[in-house]
């Protein structure tokens, strides 16, 4: 961009008119310039807050999904415990009748 205005200028300069229509000349392409120099940037902005609104959406998917897993596991977890309570207590009570049974057999 700033290599085609520097040529535009280049090339006015060397070009057989008089000082006030190169002048002009000079002041309109600066201004081209400056116009589109204007406009690159305002789609630079536009697309780097794009990006930037992207990036912010991917990490509270990113957040959500992580969320989502950890409540999942969560509840696995406490079922796991709550399976894992209900066998124990099973297994206990088995015992407990096997031991008093046991006692009586030898009582008798």
């Amino acid at each position: 961009m700033i290599g085609a205005a520097v040529g535009t200028v280049g090339a006015l300069l060397y070009a057989p008119k008089s000082g006030r229509q190169t002048r002009n000349e000079i002041k309109d392409a600066t201004r081209q310039a400056g116009r589109k120099a204007g406009a690159a940037w305002g789609d630079f902005m536009d697309r780097t807050s794009e990006v930037a609104s992207d990036v912010q959406h991917n990490i509270q998917d990113a957040a959500d999904k992580g969320r989502h897993m950890m409540d999942d596991l969560s509840a696995r977890m406490k079922k796991a415990v709550k399976v894992g309570r209900r066998a124990a207590e099973d297994k206990l009570d088995e015992l407990e009748t096997k031991f008093e049974e046991s006692k009586r057999k030898r009582a008798a």
